[in-house]
């Protein structure tokens, strides 16, 4: 099980390859068995978890970023207002500005959740089938 787990770089065979050896070790209970998979495999979920919410992060940040050069555009596009006039290139100049950030902040928030959406599948899934492997794995080292 250890020489598999060695030629293998999945989460199953990182939690088998630090359990194993203690196992192999010396005497240990199911309980502890069961407590140093469900440790060690918790620190795996978590690290994948973080990366995940990393992504998240940015898609929330973005459209607030965007809305942020919508507003400065729009105050730079009426910073120009001489005596009662606008002049139209100016304003037009600003109001472009602020468009371009909104744009490129939307499409950022899209882009982030679309990857967000389908990495947190993948994680739901690598946890689930990794929790029931390590079921197995606690059983067949209790035996």
């Amino acid at each position: 099980a250890l020489s598999m787990s060695k030629q293998q770089d999945n989460l199953v065979s990182r939690i088998a390859l630090k359990v194993l050896p203690r196992v192999a070790r010396g005497k240990v209970t199911p309980a502890q068995i069961e407590g140093m998979i469900q440790s060690e495999g918790k620190v795996h979920i978590e690290k994948m978890w973080q990366n995940l919410a990393y992504l998240g992060d940015v898609a929330v940040v973005s459209p607030l970023l965007g809305l942020l050069g919508t507003v400065l555009g729009i105050v730079n596009a009426f910073h120009y207002f001489k005596g009662g006039s606008i002049h139209p290139g100016v304003l037009t100049q600003g109001l472009a500005k602020s468009m371009v950030n909104t744009v490129f902040g939307l499409i950022v928030a899209v882009t982030c959740l679309v990857f967000y959406s389908f990495f947190r599948g993948k994680v739901s899934d690598a946890t689930s089938r990794a929790e029931s492997a390590a079921a197995e794995m606690a059983a067949a080292l209790s035996r």
